[in-house]
């Protein structure tokens, strides 16, 4: 029962610090939609395309999709998402 505990407060902490994050960077996720988005290496990920709850969608080109936290935002300044993940 305690490893149960243990596991439910350690995700309770890592959901807390994704919303901290979120809140923190002031990014009005909507306006991210149709705008550049680069990893931290400056890697082109392509545009935004759908922003939910937690994520973002980006995508580049017709196939290439995918899904990131919006914690892993670093920065945004009116036309470039940057996220701090490597690939």
């Amino acid at each position: 029962m305690t490893v149960y505990y243990y596991f439910l407060v350690k995700k309770l902490i890592i959901i807390f610090k994704i919303f901290y994050i979120i809140l923190s960077l002031n990014i009005e996720w909507n306006d991210t939609i149709k705008k550049e988005a680069r990893r931290i290496n400056n890697e082109d990920l392509g545009g935004g395309q759908e922003v939910t709850d937690g994520y973002i969608l980006v995508q580049r080109g017709v196939i290439k999709k995918s899904f990131t936290f919006q914690d892993q935002a670093e920065s945004y300044d009116g036309s470039v998402l940057r996220l701090s993940f490597r690939g």
